[in-house]
């Protein structure tokens, strides 16, 4: 009886690894990027997916999955019921990093915002102290990366990793440890890598690529707009003249490479 009841454990942990959630390539990429065994923090979770998945992959000890609003939450909650981990998953309501702390989560996860709210968050974190070198943010903003880019190397972090991945839309995705260095931006870091990364321009993979000729198509057409206008359009064609070198793979030919 006892082997029959190990048996029927191990059959009801196998249906429950087949009905894990699928994650989109975003979120599946978001994924690959946090360390095994540890304790992570969603910040703003929805659904609760991402965590559910670390779980139930045996990539994380624990989950801490977070959300300003009740409603997303409620979805959260029914999903971690659905999956016995209530154990595993504690669900937060609080406005970004407030009160996280307590948790000792070791990566932060904030996906799906726009760069300048994640920015706004991460300048609140007093309750959790971000600033700690055993600490790695992975970033998903869906604008302003230039701004955040510019945050993150102004107040001392360093941004150890990163990729751009299309799944319907295009994403790049942040990885960043606190290094307690502060960046000297007026030396060496250049708009280009403010805006696109320099792990992902170094690296220069074909869905970058396409990324680049996706842009300089948007540039190209803001440049036409404000010739129009009769406006300045120097930064355009900057820029511009950037995209054209990194499609061709020579950016660094001319660029010190810090």
């Amino acid at each position: 009886m006892r082997g029959s009841s190990s048996h029927q454990k191990c059959e009801l942990l196998i249906d429950i690894m087949k009905s894990a959630p699928k994650l989109s390539k975003r979120l599946a990429t978001v994924a690959s990027f946090v360390r095994d065994g540890i304790r992570v923090a969603d910040i703003g979770t929805d659904h609760c997916l991402l965590p559910i998945y670390l779980i139930m992959n045996n990539k994380i000890s624990f989950a801490i999955a977070s959300d300003i609003n009740e409603k997303p939450l409620e979805r959260a909650a029914i999903n971690v019921e659905k999956y016995n981990l209530s154990d595993k998953i504690s669900l937060v309501c609080t406005n970004g990093l407030e009160n996280i702390g307590n948790y000792e989560p070791d990566d932060i996860l904030i996906c799906g915002m726009g760069g300048d709210l994640i920015t706004e968050i991460l300048s609140n974190a007093n309750s959790c102290n971000i600033k700690n070198q055993n600490i790695r943010l992975i970033i998903q903003p869906m604008t302003h990366l230039y701004e955040l880019r510019l945050y993150l190397l102004k107040n001392g972090f360093k941004i150890v990793d990163e990729t751009t991945i299309k799944d319907d839309k295009f994403y790049q995705i942040i990885v960043a440890e606190y290094s307690g260095k502060s960046t000297d931006l007026s030396f060496g870091i250049s708009e280009s890598e403010l805006l696109l990364g320099k792990a992902n321009m170094l690296n220069s993979t074909p869905i970058f690529i396409e990324y680049i000729n996706y842009l300089y198509n948007i540039w190209l057409a803001r440049k036409k707009g404000k010739e129009t206008a009769g406006q300045n359009t120097d930064y355009e064609t900057i820029m511009l003249n950037d995209f054209d070198k990194l499609k061709k793979g020579n950016y660094y030919d001319s660029q010190r490479i810090i």
